[in-house]
């Protein structure tokens, strides 16, 4: 007897199907095998989005272990790809030969490894195969040539300009340069399951290398005096008595923003003073001001293009997800995946 099998109609594709003919008692052929090699997770307008389209999507995007929510949020996203795509078809951008372009792309991506071995293994790791890429990658040019031509283009540059200058006036505080301080600094830190004790002499090396610091000392001499334990930025070396303190020393001026938890602190320092040994997190630190500029605003012309670019992004993507919605309810467009095992990795 042949017995076809079907997942539900439509929801598999299949690679083959072979028709089996019953053998003699005793030995058995092939009567019917069904080998399904993707799942239809959803249709838009008559083109099928595949458990496989969805797999790639999420090495592509590095997506390790997803949950079943960001499934969904991805297969959604497919689902608006789709449909942009569909509309690219039809505007003849499809047309357009994109092989130098995504031939470019995986050439820059490749100068990042040392061979083409190393990419090409890199990409397997990944579950991905060269193919694989070029396919996203030529998707992925025709959808962002698709939003420039049908979006980006369209938008009134000098209505952007107007409202970028509007912008900067009503938020100067976020375009202003925080105060910044230079210093020095020296932390006395106490190795991970240090004995009880080795808090207490943390605490009095720190006093100890205060008193110095105060008659005169500096900070570079500090790093030399405890070169033993001292980890410099110049020089890092590994403390050679375990459970001991250990002093990182910062001789080379640092800088950093004055907002910062840190920088609060330093900041209050008279330029040219000490803090007395805080306790932190990270072990007792010492600090000295060497100088703080006070924030500044930057002017538009500094930030116009930045402004610009935001507001023109922000805009793209409104009016995109505005179409999208309109598009999406013209669409026929069917959420098979409850019908998938979308947990469940091809193999």
């Amino acid at each position: 007897m042949i017995r076809i099998f079907w997942f539900v109609a439509y929801h598999c594709l299949f690679l083959s199907v072979s028709l089996l003919v019953a053998g003699t008692e005793g030995s058995t052929k092939p009567v019917g095998e069904v080998v399904v090699i993707d799942y239809v997770l959803a249709d838009v307008n008559g083109h099928a989005i595949t458990l496989s389209m969805l797999e790639n999507e999420l090495a592509i995007r590095q997506i390790e272990n997803p949950s079943e929510t960001i499934k969904k949020q991805i297969l959604d996203s497919l689902i608006e790809q789709e449909i942009m795509f569909q509309a690219a078809d039809r505007s003849g951008i499809l047309l357009v030969r994109w092989d130098r372009k995504v031939a470019a792309e995986v050439e820059q991506m490749q100068t990042k490894y040392d061979s083409e071995a190393h990419f090409l293994r890199d990409l397997a790791e990944s579950g991905l195969t060269l193919v694989d890429l070029q396919a996203w990658l030529r998707r992925r040019l025709i959808l962002e040539n698709f939003v420039a031509r049908r979006f980006a283009s369209r938008i009134d540059r000098e209505e952007i300009s107007q409202a970028a200058l509007t912008h900067y006036e009503k938020n100067r505080a976020q375009f202003r340069i925080p105060a910044e301080i230079r210093f020095q600094y020296v932390l006395i830190s106490t190795p991970a399951e240090s004995p009880p004790q080795t808090a207490s002499a943390a605490r009095l090396l720190a006093e100890q290398i205060y008193q110095q610091l105060v008659k005169g000392g500096t900070f570079r001499q500090i790093a030399d005096l405890y070169a033993e334990t001292a980890q410099t930025k110049e020089e890092e070396t590994i403390s050679k008595s375990e459970g001991q303190p250990v002093v990182h020393v910062a001789y080379t001026p640092q800088i950093s923003a004055a907002n910062t938890k840190l920088g609060i602190d330093i900041a209050q320092l008279e330029t040219g003073s000490l803090n007395q040994p805080k306790l932190t997190p990270n072990g007792y630190l010492i600090a000295k001001l060497l100088g703080k500029t006070a924030p500044q605003d930057q002017p538009y012309e500094a930030v116009r293009e930045l402004i610009q670019s935001q507001l023109l992004q922000e805009r793209i993507e409104s009016d995109l997800q505005t179409w999208l919605d309109t598009e999406r309810k013209n669409s026929s467009v069917q959420d098979l995946s409850d019908l998938a095992p979308l947990g469940d990795p091809l193999d």
